[in-house]
């Protein structure tokens, strides 16, 4: 067996040239310090000492363990990050967020009580202290949920005017809600050359007694008259030019024109006693409309790199140089995206682990191929990744956060109808809801409900054999008399007609005139007292794909669709946008797109991406100041060390009461500190993630 290659240093080889001298040329040869050939012998020890040094850096160089900095990055290049970019050194990035520039001290701004499902009339708001008794008010701005309504205010109590079938989007308890403009709708037609109009009765109180009045303001219509107003009625000082039809929109002017905000304007994080201020630049022109008092989200991006710039909301609250007079600005969601350039530890581990995860279907490549993934239609990174096993066989759990404290997933509600299957061949029962997930899935149908399912009725499914105005015949059949009246039928083309009466052969339809189309047509029973297909009975669902499998299949000519009921039809199924949908796409794969999208879950199995539990400790922090300095000098600088702490942790990672107290004596001013609550480490649950405020730090 070979020796194994050793290091050898200068006193192994000075020792060894003496050992051969003595036995080869003369035992009592002078090898004492000063003589002649002693100095020869050193000279060649430490020449040979120096080739030694040379190889193990050699070895170092080639090791990826040991390698820091530019050399780490080349033994990423050896492994394979010039074709697998996901390997390559993650650089810093810079935040994103997104502002809305304001008009003085005019809007109110509150929170919701409780949740909002989708087509609520009514809802509470926490605080309307000085809030207008009617007017127009944006429903969590900056969000997908972003709506606006018109509306009327008793006490807490929020009344929709218009829209007529209330929220369009469901939203969240302590989701945020603004006064935008003062507006309502006119409640008769203004003709052209009139010089009175009416607003919607209700909405008046919010109305000054004079002013000037916008109407159809985003439209060509588009026209501004000064008033005066006794009650709903507004008295022009100039007639119409054009003419407005009832329910068309009203608004206060409060500038008499359109405030621009231009690409590049600059906003900031103001500095404090400790910290210097964080500059922010808008990436879009934006435009502050006459009458809102504040404009809609415009996007903005941090000058700068790193974590530092990952800022909370309403932290951006000034400008560099203000677009116009009076005008304020704030950021109602936070600034994610920012992180620092990865250092090498890190990257060295991510090296690891992404080898380990070629072969894909593992936690560890869940984890790994979707962390640090950023969404290319949102801009937003998936910052922490944990995979949960479900206890039992089943569907396990990939939870997903960018980082901030208020991250959710964004269900959107799917409207209309949505033919899922139109015209079924004998025994088909696999269908797919057209959208990526993650799904919500209720097992009690409500309006809110993915899929709310419904099958086409056997024994009114097959091919017509006549159509006309407003009818379907279908001379195969022997229906009962009116035993169809007040279901829906559906035509070959898709389209959606109510059954008002039948005969033995004959549907007639509500359709305006309209001829349905001649073939294929099913009968959907959608009246409100009609019960969908019920989950886990009537067929099962995957959440994750939005895959469905019915468990009796469909009769030929047969349809399914998702759709709420007959008389709201406001949503066929509850779906994800955003970064959470991307992850989804991400794990399950894209079968429109594998190069992009080739999946990382192992086929058959389920793996729904879902948010953390965000759990907020408290934490009051007893600290001893340098000679001079006060607890309120250093309080808002311990503050901001410890949230930027805790908001830096993972899922599942515990609050360590060490770290805090390490980082907090790292302080300039600070001598010494101890951590009086909690008394313990802060144990953070799989599936939960740790996210506090400034205000959760208290320094005593």
């Amino acid at each position: 067996m070979p020796t194994p290659f050793q290091l050898k240093t200068f006193p192994e080889i000075l020792a060894a040239m003496f050992a051969t001298a003595r036995s080869q040329l003369d035992p009592d040869i002078d090898l004492n310090i000063g003589s002649i050939l002693r100095a020869i012998y050193e000279a060649c020890s430490l020449q040979d000492a120096e080739q030694y040094v040379q190889i193990g850096k050699l070895l170092d160089l080639f090791s990826r363990g040991n390698a820091i900095g530019d050399d780490l990055d080349r033994r990423g290049l050896d492994f394979g990050a010039d074709v697998f970019t996901d390997m390559r050194r993650r650089q810093a990035n810079t935040s994103i967020s997104a502002i809305v520039v304001g008009d003085g001290t005019i809007q109110r701004s509150a929170t919701l009580v409780a949740d909002v499902p989708a087509t609520s009339s009514s809802f509470s708001i926490s605080d309307p202290t000085n809030w207008p008794a009617a007017g127009s008010m944006m429903m969590e701005p900056g969000t997908l949920r972003q709506e606006e309504v018109f509306f009327t205010l008793s006490g807490a109590v929020v009344t929709i005017v218009s829209p007529a079938t209330g929220t369009v989007n469901p939203h969240l308890q302590g989701g945020t809600v603004k006064t935008i403009a003062t507006r309502s709708v006119l409640a008769v037609q203004l003709n052209a050359g009139g010089t009175s109009a009416s607003i919607q009765s209700g909405t008046e109180g919010a109305w000054p007694s004079s002013g000037s009045v916008i109407f159809e303001r985003d439209t060509v219509r588009r026209e501004l008259r000064t008033f005066t107003r006794v009650g709903t009625t507004l008295t022009l000082g100039v007639a119409a030019t054009f003419t407005h039809a009832a329910s068309s929109d009203v608004t206060l002017s409060t500038f008499g024109s359109d405030r621009p905000v231009g690409s590049g304007s600059a906003c900031l994080v103001p500095a404090t006693t400790s910290t210097a201020s964080i500059l922010f630049r808008t990436t879009a022109a934006g435009t502050l409309m006459d009458g809102d008092y504040a404009s809609d989200p415009i996007a903005v991006e941090s000058d700068g790199v790193g974590s530092t710039t990952r800022v909370g909301a309403n932290t951006i609250t000034q400008w560099q140089s203000p677009p116009f007079a009076n005008a304020t600005v704030t950021n109602p969601n936070a600034a994610v995206r920012g992180r620092d350039r990865e250092d090498d530890a890190s990257y060295n581990t991510r090296i690891s682990n992404f080898i380990q995860s070629l072969s894909r279907a593992t936690a560890l490549a869940i984890e790994t191929l979707t962390a640090g993934q950023q969404d290319p239609f949102t801009n937003l990174i998936i910052s922490f990744a944990q995979t949960v096993e479900p206890v039992a066989p089943g569907q396990s759990l990939l939870y997903v956060t960018d980082g901030s404290t208020t991250f959710a997933i964004d269900y959107q509600v799917k409207p209309g109808r949505i033919i899922l299957i139109n015209d079924a061949r004998t025994n088909d029962k696999r269908a797919h809801l057209p959208d990526y997930g993650p799904f919500q899935e209720v097992l009690a149908p409500t309006a809110q409900v993915t899929p709310r399912l419904y099958k086409s009725d056997p024994g009114a499914s097959n091919v017509s054999t006549l159509t006309g105005a407003n009818f379907i015949e279908d001379s195969t059949q022997g229906w009962t008399v009116n035993q169809w009246a007040g279901f829906t039928v559906k035509a070959t083309d898709g389209q959606f007609y109510p059954v008002t009466s039948n005969t033995a052969i004959r549907l007639t339809v509500t359709a305006g005139g309209a001829t349905p189309a001649l073939g294929q047509y099913a009968v959907f029973d959608l009246r409100v007292s009609a019960a969908p297909l019920v989950p886990e009975t009537d067929y099962v669902f995957n959440s994750s794909t939005g895959d469905l499998e019915l468990v009796v299949p469909l009769a030929q000519h047969q349809s399914i669709i998702a759709a709420d009921d007959n008389a709201t039809a406001v949503g066929a199924y509850v779906y994800s946008r955003g970064l959470a949908a991307y992850a989804q796409r991400l794990v399950n794969g894209d079968r429109t797109d594998l190069q992009d999208y080739p999946g990382i879950k192992a086929l058959g199995t389920s793996c729904l991406v879902t948010a953390p539990t965000v759990i907020t400790p408290t934490i009051v922090i007893q600290i001893i100041t340098a000679s001079g300095l006060t607890d309120a000098d250093l309080a808002s600088t311990v503050q901001s060390v410890v949230q930027s702490y805790v908001n830096g942790l993972g899922i599942g990672q515990q609050v360590l009461i060490s770290e805090i107290m390490r980082l907090v004596k790292n302080l300039n001013g600070v001598t010494d500190c101890r951590v009086i609550s909690p008394t313990a480490n802060v144990q953070v649950p799989d599936g939960q993630i740790a996210r506090m405020n400034t205000t959760d730090v208290q320094v005593v």
